[in-house]
């Protein structure tokens, strides 16, 4: 019997849903799995084995540099194509494991194809770099708690001279809330930034002195900022950070809005295709991954009961 952790009300009846829909459907796709896996391991082995024999063969000949670069690129077409003969397979995985769980909480998945509307909102408020280059995957979209919110997985690179550099890959959060914000409330991991007193916001006092050493808070609004950073809010983006193993985590409240974005490995993956599909692992990951969403808007919807609302 498979049963997942279901505390949380919106996962209650997930164990069910998951054995009737999710399960059935890995069964179906971990069928064909080591066929596809068998293929995989053909185009490896043959980029391998010809890159060496190019290279080995230019070399005798006397051109070594034409050796290494025949060779290297030989292969590295064997690789490009045996990850192609798998892209499939994980991608149908992702859409099981993923889209199945975000469709059960009323939510929208979206694994490649689009650009986030509110990158140049980041980025106006220097949560994000100015990018030559850029890649979005995995866009997942609902409601959590009256709160409607978008995630992404973002990979922004910048030029140097011929070739590309990683100035930010991780995820964007953007939660937009019932009510609007008077003004504009930063908090950023102490150092990572140079704020001070830019775009006329003041460096806000955190009450918890465990995170004034951790986090650098900015407003426009003093009273407002105070609200809204409370140690309940400052220890879920803590959680977030510690749950998708991330640095450099930064927040604004902004509008009627709260972003989010951390530096991250790739999230939101079915795993290695090397092993069964049928793991439970994989979900139980990916619900621990949805839950703090849930945490992150309780902790700015459902402020303490001594808190005066504004």
């Amino acid at each position: 019997m498979i049963e997942f952790n279901e505390n949380r009300a919106e996962f209650k009846g997930f164990s069910s849903y998951y054995r009737d829909n999710i399960h059935l459907r890995l069964i179906e796709l971990d069928l064909g799995r080591k066929d596809i896996l068998r293929k995989y391991m053909i185009w490896v082995t043959v980029g391998i084995i010809f890159g060496l024999i190019a290279g080995v063969f230019s070399i005798m000949l006397g051109f070594m540099g034409l050796g290494f670069i025949l060779g290297f690129g030989i292969f590295a077409l064997g690789m490009a194509l045996a990850d192609a003969s798998k892209k499939p397979l994980y991608l149908d995985t992702k859409n099981a494991i993923v889209g199945g769980t975000a469709q059960y909480l009323g939510w929208n998945f979206t694994p490649e194809g689009f650009i986030p509307q509110s990158l140049d909102r980041f980025k106006s408020l220097g949560l994000l770099p100015k990018e030559d280059r850029k890649s979005f995957e995995d866009e997942i979209r609902g409601n959590a708690h009256g709160a409607k919110f978008v995630l992404h997985e973002a990979h922004l690179e910048r030029k140097n001279d011929k070739s590309y550099s990683t100035i930010f890959r991780g995820i964007m959060i953007a939660l937009e809330f019932p009510q609007n914000f008077a003004g504009t409330t930063l908090v950023l991991r102490s150092g990572i930034f140079k704020w001070k007193t830019k775009k006329g916001l003041k460096r806000v006092g955190l009450v918890d002195p465990i995170f004034v050493k951790a986090f650098d808070a900015y407003g426009s609004d003093q009273v407002e900022a105070r609200y809204l950073l409370t140690p309940t809010f400052m220890q879920r983006l803590v959680d977030l950070e510690t749950l998708f193993k991330g640095k450099k985590i930064r927040a604004a409240f902004h509008q009627g809005e709260l972003l989010i974005c951390i530096e991250t490995g790739n999230q939101f993956e079915p795993g290695s295709l090397f092993q069964p599909l049928t793991g439970t692992w994989r979900t139980e990951r990916l619900l621990k991954e949805f839950d703090v969403i849930f945490d992150i808007v309780d902790g700015v919807l459902k402020p303490e009961a001594n808190r005066i609302k504004f």
